[in-house]
């Protein structure tokens, strides 16, 4: 499993874009559960996840946590 980090500041049409993306994917059947975790304008986090099995989030997140890990060691390389 991956997980795709989305550089910051990321316009409101290019979080539209990839949330489109994802749903087309998943009508397609590539997708089977989802774990999602947004920011909302009033600075408040809200999450979500639907058809993912406790076994599945476990995976989703994990992925998640590996990528932000790799992004901090990219992000710091240099230094």
């Amino acid at each position: 499993m991956s997980a795709e980090i989305i550089p910051f500041p990321c316009v409101q049409n290019e979080i539209a874009d990839v949330l489109y993306r994802l749903a087309e994917r998943a009508q397609r059947g590539e997708v089977t559960g989802i774990v999602i975790g947004v920011k909302r304008s009033d600075g408040d986090i809200e999450t979500l996840a639907n058809c993912a099995t406790f076994a599945d989030r476990t995976d989703i997140i994990s992925a998640i946590n590996d990528a932000r890990t790799v992004a901090l060691i990219d992000a710091n390389f240099d230094e």
